[in-house]
């Protein structure tokens, strides 16, 4: 039996997975692809399908297994947003595909929605052979299939790394409707935050601004703040009118000694502009979260009542 050459090291290229007309494009015969099976080197998992025994199944490899079924097939939803490395995906999320009225799209356990309307500037096709929807179409489309938190916090990662507000606006008026699902999320999620707003940089600072706005304190996000030195800094939320601001410290980023010294000569040029910040850890975050969203009120309680005197 005769296997092309460089076969093996093409389709680790491709997640391991190709349909039966790449792989004759790629030359090889129907006899050689029978002997590969009987051998148990090829396994045939999709009818039309094929990936090689043995090859890890990952998250990427399913999504190119449902592209190589059929040319009609798009990676939607978590999947899609798995694929661009936004948060609040889950790890465990289903396949969800968009495809075309008509079309015979892989079936179960991929998770198909049909739709008439997907131009092409609206769809990514990578080097590996899988096709996901483009960053300002999977904005809208994300509404379909997360709760409120979840979709502010990932519009927020793709309005910092990929798009512009009124990019995905575009999208929404053409696509939100009475009765499209997510249409509704999508119109309550976006235009609650400004346009000219800049983009939440963690899911901590998210949550923790949502909550603030739900105890009734609207902070925006992203505050910059000249400091005495004439350095610029950007708080994660304050308040302009009444001085006040909040920073959410990472392990991470905030975990050494030299970063408590930083911090604490920052504050103290804060204190010189008469702006009080409060810090917050992301661990004390996960722990107490209600706690310190209670301790983060108070404090920003207290400055608003010494205004008012």
């Amino acid at each position: 039996m005769r296997v092309p050459a460089g076969l093996f090291s093409w389709l680790s290229t491709v997640h391991s997975a190709a349909s039966v007309h790449e792989l004759s494009d790629f030359g090889l015969s129907e006899s050689t692809r029978r002997f590969l099976i009987r051998e148990g080197i090829l396994a045939e998992p999709i009818h039309g399908v094929f990936r090689v025994a043995g090859a890890p199944v990952t998250h990427e490899s399913r999504c190119r297994l449902a592209c190589a079924a059929s040319q009609d097939v798009v990676i939607a939803g978590r999947a899609g947003g798995r694929l661009w490395n936004v948060r609040r995906m889950g790890l465990n999320s289903p396949i969800e595909v968009l495809a075309f009225p008509g079309s015979h799209p892989v079936g179960s356990p991929y998770l198909v929605t049909r739709t008439c309307d997907l131009p092409q500037s609206e769809i990514v096709r990578r080097n590996d052979g899988i096709r996901v929807l483009a960053p300002h179409r999977l904005a809208f489309d994300l509404a379909r299939v997360l709760d409120d938190d979840s979709y502010e916090s990932a519009l927020e990662q793709i309005f910092d790394q990929f798009c512009q507000p009124p990019t995905v606006w575009e999208v929404g008026r053409r696509l939100a409707r009475s009765g499209r699902n997510g249409s509704a999320r999508f119109r309550r999620v976006m235009e609650s935050r400004p346009d000219y707003h800049k983009p939440k940089d963690s899911d901590l600072e998210v949550r923790v601004l949502r909550a603030m706005r739900r105890r009734g304190i609207e902070l925006q996000p992203q505050v910059a703040v000249r400091l005495p030195s004439g350095v610029v800094r950007h708080l994660d939320g304050g308040d302009q009118t009444r001085r006040w601001g909040v920073e959410i410290d990472h392990v991470t980023w905030h975990g050494g000694r030299g970063d408590a010294q930083r911090d604490k000569a920052l504050d103290r040029q804060y204190r010189r502009l008469n702006w009080t910040v409060e810090r917050v850890g992301d661990h004390e975050l996960t722990t107490s979260f209600n706690q310190v969203i209670d301790e983060l009120v108070a404090s920003y309680q207290g400055i608003r009542l010494m205004s008012a005197a």
